[in-house]
Order: C-alpha cells, then sequence, then structure tokens
C-alpha cells in the first residue's frame, strides 16, 4: 500500500487515535433517550438428576450480568462531541481498573475519570421517580454515532457490568433500593411498594411486595395468614402468551425408516415461556425488577399460569429485559423455566450454601 509523504504539509494528519474527536468543553448533563434497554442474564450452573429434578447454583459473584443498550437522541453536534470524547477517554485509558462507565443518579458522579460529564439512566422527569441505582464498573462493549444531519446526532452506546455483584448488594444491585423501609404499624401502604420485614433467617427472604393498598395493622403484617404482602411472582402479564412444553423422550432411528421412542424421565412436559409485562408505571417495574433480581436466576417462586395448565407451579427467571418506553411508561420481558420440586423443605432448597446468601 502506498502511503503519502510526510512533509510539513501534512504533518496535521500525524495524530492519536485514541482521542478522534475535536475539543469541547467536557461539561454538562445528559439524558438517556426512550427506547433505551436494559437486559439482564444470569450465568447458572445445573445438575439434573433423574425425572428432571435439578439443582441450580450461580457461577461466580458476578454472576448476574447487565446488559445496558443505552440510546442517547437528538443532541447537537457539542453535545456529541461532548460524550464521543469522554467515552473515547475513558477507552483509552490504560492499567487495571481502567476502562469503566457509571451511569448516574446524583449530578456530582461523572461518567468518567477527568470529566465532568454525566450521563443519567433513569428517565424520571426530575421527579426522583428511579428504577435503578446508579451503576459503576460499566464497560464500553461497543458505540456508534448516528449523524441524522449537520445538527442533529444520536448515540448508541452498548455497556454491560462488570463489578456490581448482586451477592454483595442484597438490599439491591441494579434495581433502585432508596425507596425500601422496614416494615411499620399505621403506615398508608401502596400497591407495588417493597419493604424488609425480618421474619427470616436469610436476609433476602426478608424482602416483601405490596399487593393492594392498606393501612397496616398488626393483624396485616407481612407474614400474616391473608398478608396483602406477597413473597409469590404476582404481577398479571398480558395475555398473548406462547409456552414450550420441555421433553424426555429419546427417538432411535432403525433401517426401513422405523422409529421408536421410549420416555426416559417423568415430568417430561415441563413449561418454558417469556412473559410481557407491557405499558406498566415506574413503581411496578420496580416492584418486578426488585423481585426478580432478589431470586438471582436460580432461586425458584410461586407463579400461576391461567388457561389450560395445572395452577401450582415453580418457576426461575434466568433473563429478562427492561425498556424505557416513555415517561412512566415501561415494558418488561421474563424468560421464565417450570421447575419440578419435591414436597421435602430440605430437597425444596437448590443448595444451603448459595441460599445461605
Amino acid at each position: 500500500m502506498h502511503y503519502p509523504r510526510i512533509t510539513g504539509d501534512n504533518l496535521d494528519y500525524l495524530y492519536d487515535r485514541d482521542q478522534n474527536t475535536k475539543s469541547f468543553n467536557l461539561s454538562g448533563y445528559h439524558y438517556a433517550s426512550y427506547g433505551t434497554k436494559v437486559s439482564f442474564t444470569n450465568r447458572i450452573g445445573e445438575i439434573r438428576g433423574r425425572d428432571n429434578v435439578s439443582s441450580k447454583y450461580p457461577i461466580g459473584l458476578n454472576s448476574l450480568m447487565a446488559k445496558i443498550d443505552l440510546k442517547i437522541g437528538d443532541i447537537n453536534e457539542a453535545e456529541a462531541g461532548i460524550l464521543v470524547g469522554a467515552i473515547q477517554e475513558v477507552l483509552a485509558e490504560e492499567g487495571t481498573g481502567a476502562g469503566y462507565l457509571t451511569l448516574t443518579n446524583n449530578s456530582s458522579s461523572p461518567i468518567s475519570t477527568g470529566s465532568a460529564t454525566n450521563i443519567y439512566l433513569n428517565l424520571d422527569g426530575g421527579t426522583g421517580d428511579f428504577i435503578y441505582n446508579e451503576i459503576n464498573g460499566l464497560l464500553v462493549e461497543d458505540y456508534e454515532v448516528v449523524h441524522k444531519s449537520n445538527f442533529l446526532h444520536d448515540l448508541n452506546i452498548v455497556l454491560k457490568t462488570n463489578q456490581k455483584s448482586v451477592f454483595t448488594n442484597y438490599w439491591g444491585a441494579h434495581s433502585y433500593s432508596g425507596g425500601i423501609a422496614y416494615w411499620d404499624t399505621g403506615i398508608a401502604y401502596e400497591e407495588n411498594d417493597i419493604i424488609f420485614y425480618p421474619a427470616f433467617e436469610n436476609a433476602r427472604d426478608n424482602f416483601f411486595y405490596c399487593s393492594s393498598g392498606h393501612i397496616s395493622i398488626t393483624g396485616l403484617a407481612p407474614n400474616a395468614s391473608g398478608s396483602p404482602w406477597k413473597q409469590s411472582f404476582f404481577w398479571e402479564p398480558n395475555h398473548e402468551l406462547t409456552t414450550r412444553n420441555g421433553d424426555s423422550l429419546s427417538l432411535e432411528n432403525f433401517k426401513e425408516g422405523m422409529h421408536s421412542r421410549t420416555k426416559v424421565n417423568k415430568n417430561s412436559q415441563f413449561i418454558d415461556t417469556t412473559l410481557s409485562f407491557l405499558n406498566r408505571s415506574n413503581k411496578e417495574t420496580r416492584a418486578i425488577l426488585h423481585f426478580l433480581e432478589n431470586r438471582m436466576g436460580y432461586k425458584a417462586f410461586d407463579f400461576t399460569l391461567s388457561g389450560i395448565y395445572r395452577s401450582k407451579k415453580y418457576f426461575t427467571a434466568p433473563e429478562w429485559e427492561h425498556e424505557f418506553v416513555y415517561f412512566d411508561v415501561n415494558n418488561i420481558s421474563v424468560k421464565i423455566k417450570e421447575e419440578v420440586r419435591v414436597a421435602s423443605a430440605k430437597q425444596l432448597n437448590t443448595s444451603n450454601f448459595w441460599n445461605a446468601l
């Protein structure tokens, strides 16, 4: 390949492409745009025994991974330059601990070291009605700038969590935990409120979710019979639902196109499906996301499928996705898998060690 001769006339072309934008004043506040999505995936190990009874466990302290498809739309050239410059600054950092971003709820917390640029993930309209905590330790996986005109740009950034462990932040690693308080009497609780009530030894088992508004009294304590506080997955999904049934049959092929099917295990027709929750408020969204995060992808929960199926079932939720649609409007999709459980309380726990966390 032929390269142009370097002379005094073209020395301006020699510069470090780690910082590949014009110089802008790195200051200001920037908000995510509607259409931003946050998806969660759990790294789960599984030991499956006879009759499809399985034991699940998380793989590593960072078993719950969040991916953020962050959209910042209709920004001018200066704003686009500020944000791309901040990203390039972080990507150019070297050494251990370099190259991380933070999405903030607080104007005093910058997006990157040495920059006064702040990006807010929560589209709360200035109300403080947050869905997520501040999320730090984010790695930039990819980004792109869409040049819509000479004046307007869109910025799409793909971020992944790397340092936010659900095990060391049991009150709420990603889902907003600022509004969670201890249960008390004489409080006007609303549907989808979240409280902490120390009824069980395992701290994670002490979060309860309000299914209907009420004034709290001792007779309606979270662990009381008939209490409006739930630990089952009581939220109603949208009606359209496609279920896929598992199959524990062995198919053998013989000569002349003959086949033989042999049943290998009991409990062969277990259900996998995806639940959709459309146009949900911030409050309901926050409660659903906190519930799912607290179950960490491997702890089973009660959920009743409507329609043709038997009602009593346990499920786990290994994956879910949340989309900011509009102000106080959110979509959530949750992938759930039916779990085969037995009557023994000891066997009901997937692992005594991990359930103690």
